[in-house]
């Protein structure tokens, strides 16, 4: 059952869609010129590590990287 909502979750068509929509709704652009208005504009970067430092990959591996993207990009 929680495969399944994860597959929905996570599939080409349902990230399709979030692509669709923030494209409309210019959310980005928002996104933006809020934080120019703020005075928060300085650059944000992701610095990627290794995914599998300690042991072989597996789905942990890729839940925790999104999560980390869905938590880092919704904040």
């Amino acid at each position: 059952m929680i495969s399944n909502i994860m597959m929905e979750l996570f599939s080409p068509k349902t990230e399709e869609k979030i692509l669709n929509f923030w494209k409309e709704n210019k959310t980005f652009e928002k996104s933006l010129a809020l934080r120019r208005a703020q005075g928060k504009a300085k650059m944000f970067v992701f610095f990627e590590g290794p995914p599998s430092a300690n042991a072989r990959p597996h789905i942990g591996h890729v839940l925790g990287r999104c999560y980390k993207d869905i938590i880092c990009r919704y904040k």
